[in-house]
């Protein structure tokens, strides 16, 4: 599904429906994990809008209270390419080019630059917008306007950092590629071997069938593999190289970002105005 900046001011009604920005991957801000206290904090703002005119929603207190008091910006942030999630597309969305190419300035939740403040985990996003409309249930206009002028500030009329890394970017786009490549190619010529290997005398379709699913259930499978890269080491270095080279661009992003976002002088300016101590 394809990024879609959501412009609310060309709607029939403006106030019906709000887009905004929180912090960590999908299950994160909408839940899905062990760890809830990132997508409480949506849910928090999720609750409070419907708490106000003219939906006047009211919900059980002590639910209430308790989502509330769980909600929490620093709890942990999941990986969401994490195992088979690493043949996800990887493709860095420019949402700041998105917006741009609609006219729409996104709105973005206080907490994001919370746990930047407070170097959570190291986060450091690349994508978020050099500057952003900051929202905040709990704090005033003028402290969301002074966090937005500090992030403003700090790109020094740039963009976003992830047009900053062009390069990086393109090799890790053809170092993706290249491994989803090695891993088709090696996959397909495994399935060969295996199937080949099941072609005995007089063995029936079924046979063969029943032969190829056992020996891919079971761990047979890994020798073929092996058999198959050493039958074609080119593909080890293909591996090596996708491997090698996408490393080598997530370690550049991640410096990148962090010398960004992590400099003492940014941080503090954050916590001050925010009140963080």
């Amino acid at each position: 599904m394809p990024t879609v900046p959501w412009d609310e001011s060309k709607t029939a009604n403006p106030g019906r429906i709000e887009q905004v920005w929180f912090a960590g991957v999908h299950s994160n801000v909408g839940d899905g994990y062990p760890r809830q206290g990132m997508s409480l904090v949506t849910l928090d703002w999720i609750m409070t809008k419907a708490e106000e005119p003219p939906h006047n929603l009211r919900f059980v207190l002590a639910e209430r209270l308790m989502y509330r008091s769980h909600a929490d910006v620093d709890d942990k942030m999941y990986d969401s390419r994490r195992g088979f999630g690493v043949f996800y597309l990887w493709k860095p969305r420019n949402i700041q080019r998105l917006c741009d190419m609609n006219g729409i300035t996104p709105n973005v939740h206080r907490s994001v630059f919370e746990r930047i403040a407070r170097s959570t985990e190291g986060y450091a996003p690349g994508s978020i917008l050099a500057d952003p409309v900051v929202v905040s249930i709990s704090q005033t206009a003028t402290v969301t306007d002074d966090i937005r002028s500090i992030v403003r500030k700090h790109h020094g009329g740039g963009g976003p950092l992830l047009e900053r890394e062009a390069i990086a970017q393109g090799i890790g786009r053809w170092s993706y590629r290249l491994f989803v490549y090695s891993v088709v190619v090696t996959v397909l010529a495994t399935l060969k071997e295996i199937v080949a290997s099941q072609f005995a005398g007089d063995a029936t379709l079924w046979e063969i069938v029943a032969g190829v699913v056992g020996t891919l259930a079971s761990w047979k499978s890994v020798t073929f593999v092996f058999q198959t890269l050493c039958q074609y080491p080119w593909l080890i270095f293909w591996f090596l190289f996708a491997l090698g080279s996408g490393l080598a661009v997530d370690q550049r992003l991640d410096r990148s970002y962090s010398h960004f976002w992590h400099a003492d002088y940014i941080r503090l300016e954050l916590r001050k105005r925010m009140g963080l101590g």
